[in-house]
């Protein structure tokens, strides 16, 4: 399985400034301890208010461009601390561990590896003069760089993709599988008025509960869930609002498209379940809003189990009722009259 890697932008745009102080004042403070005078410290503190500067000036781009681009800037510095500061430039290679750090917590797995044929030439400049011993260290240098890399992707795509999947089960009801009213308001607030809503609520469910038990009651909403989910849209949100009622948000759809989103649950519903019928109701957003259109579509709801039931309405008057089975037949009263 691939894990996303990213972390949430706000993170991503506090470390790169961050990590890029915190580098700074370190390399300051190593030569303030190696090296008193102010010929280092000063090149040390220019290229780090440089590299400060672009990283900062990069978090105006896109979150991709602006991370791996601290990350660039950020080997660049290191590099010209070799010809710099006079050899005292071996002190601040642990930095580059740090870099590696950011580029796990930012980039996607893989990134790390790349990056390391930029991070190795500005490595040696920063250890320069190269020799034999230099060189013997890089293999150890670059598995370092790779395991910190790497690692911290893997681990922080996990939790990325831990996060979403508990996000979407705080969002889902466990036994139908639609949505639950979390996040309702907002959803009906950003309704437009061409979009459509759609009350379903099954006939007479209680029967089902009190004859055969709450256990088939429950598979009879895990049912109608996988019957729902059969016959919607890409685009079309429904969610379980109580009990065995639905609500089912129909962009573009207006009323018309909402009858047949009901054609197409019908159809579906009885070949599941012949014996239970269920009724709906109809209501177009319009220029009411999703709120208001919400209360048309309980009133539409209402109007057609007053009216029968095993039908839908549409809107406050009018409507149409589904060509169900006759009500008084099924189960002859000993399971939901429907």
């Amino acid at each position: 399985m691939r894990f996303p890697a990213q972390v949430p932008s706000p993170l991503a745009g506090r470390l790169g400034p961050q990590l890029s102080v915190a580098s700074a004042v370190l390399m300051a403070l190593s030569l303030a301890v190696l090296r008193p005078g102010w010929g280092d410290l000063a090149a040390v503190v220019a290229i780090g208010a440089g590299v400060l500067l672009v990283v900062a000036g990069l978090q105006v781009l896109p979150e991709r461009s602006a991370r791996l681009g601290g990350v660039l800037t950020c080997f660049a510095g290191l590099g010209l601390t070799g010809p710099l500061t006079e050899g005292l430039a071996t002190a601040f290679t642990g930095i580059y561990v740090l870099v590696f750090v950011y580029v796990g917590l930012t980039q996607d797995r893989g990134r790390a590896a790349a990056l390391v044929l930029v991070g190795l030439p500005c490595w040696l400049s920063t250890n320069e003069p190269v020799d034999t011993v230099l060189l013997s260290r890089i293999p150890m240098v670059i598995g370092i760089w790779l395991v910190v890399g790497e690692l911290l992707s893997y681990q922080t795509g996990r939790s990325r993709l831990l996060h979403e999947m508990l996000a979407e089960r705080a969002d889902r009801d466990a036994l139908t599988g639609l949505f639950n009213r979390n996040g309702l308001p907002e959803r009906l607030a950003a309704l437009h008025p061409e979009d459509a809503l759609v009350f379903v609520d099954l006939d007479h469910f209680k029967r089902v509960n009190d004859n055969y038990g709450h256990q088939t009651g429950d598979a009879v909403l895990a049912d109608l869930g996988r019957v729902v989910l059969s016959v919607t849209r890409p685009g079309d949100t429904a969610v379980r609002y109580g009990g065995e009622e639905l609500l089912v948000l129909l962009p573009r759809a207006g009323s018309a498209g909402a009858e047949r989103f009901l054609e197409r649950l019908q159809g579906g519903w009885r070949a599941s379940h012949p014996e239970l019928t269920f009724s709906a109701g109809i209501a177009a957003v319009g220029g009411h809003g999703g709120a208001r259109a919400l209360e048309l579509a309980d009133q539409a709801l209402y109007a057609a189990k007053h009216a029968g039931r095993d039908r839908w309405e549409n809107g406050p008057g009018g409507g149409r009722p589904g060509p169900g089975v006759d009500p008084r037949a099924a189960l002859s009263g000993s399971g939901p009259a429907g």
